[in-house]
């Protein structure tokens, strides 16, 4: 999560594979990392075909690696509305290996499949691990609980989600915490508390300069604005 060195590394990974032989699999590998820091820029186009292009030099060495491909470009169809682009890629990623959680449970939500999404990240969750992996499980069950009117799901996994970010010192993950803490915060009418917690991701993002993530930190913060009667 710290998007700054990432991309230097992401960088530097790209000049090494550049005079390696094309035979190797490292072309694809430093492709795919590449893929999900511009996606975070904002850069879809750029980004999904970058993902196409791994999947097909991975796909030879180890299925499971062009499967990360596969979702990565599942997550950006998602984003862009595209549902029924994004469960072709999900269940492409399933198929080669990977957990397609939580973009196949977050595509389920946005067919109105509440239920189904829900069950989705209860068996994810309990599958263990830790870290960003858990912490996007748990963003993901911010919403869909709160979608489901499950408020106590929804508060449990804001506050796992804030101990993970406590422990980690990552302004990524502080940022991901303001934001499902205040949709929390909203869904609780609790109209202080979830501008307080909008305003604060909405710093977070920009200075991280993540326009897709700030303008769900706007989102929401212009909800909470309305809550609060501010129509303007």
């Amino acid at each position: 999560t710290d998007l700054s060195r990432a991309i230097r590394w992401a960088d530097a990974a790209r000049d090494w594979c550049e005079k390696q032989a094309r035979e190797m699999p490292y072309q694809g590998l430093c492709r795919l990392y590449r893929v999900e820091v511009t996606a975070l820029r904002g850069a879809w186009d750029t980004a999904e075909s970058d993902a196409a292009r791994a999947s097909e030099e991975l796909l030879a060495f180890e299925p499971v690696l062009a499967a990360g491909a596969h979702y990565a470009i599942g997550e950006i169809r998602l984003r862009r509305g595209d549902l029924a682009g994004a469960e072709t890629s999900f269940l492409r990623a399933h198929e080669l290996g990977r957990d397609p959680q939580p973009g196949l449970a977050l595509l389920r939500l946005a067919q109105g499949k509440t239920a189904a999404a829900a069950a989705a990240l209860r068996v994810a969750l309990a599958g263990g691990g830790g870290g960003l992996d858990r912490a996007r499980l748990l963003v993901a069950k911010v919403d869909v609980a709160i979608q489901a009117g499950d408020l106590g799901s929804a508060e449990g996994a804001a506050e796992e989600l804030a101990a993970i970010a406590t422990d980690a010192n990552s302004t990524v993950l502080d940022a991901m915490t303001a934001l499902a803490t205040g949709a929390v915060h909203l869904a609780h009418d609790d109209v202080d508390g979830a501008v307080y917690s909008a305003r604060r991701a909405w710093l977070l993002y920009h200075d991280l300069k993540l326009p897709y993530e700030t303008a769900c930190a706007h989102t929401l913060l212009g909800r909470a604005s309305r809550a609060a009667g501010d129509e303007e």
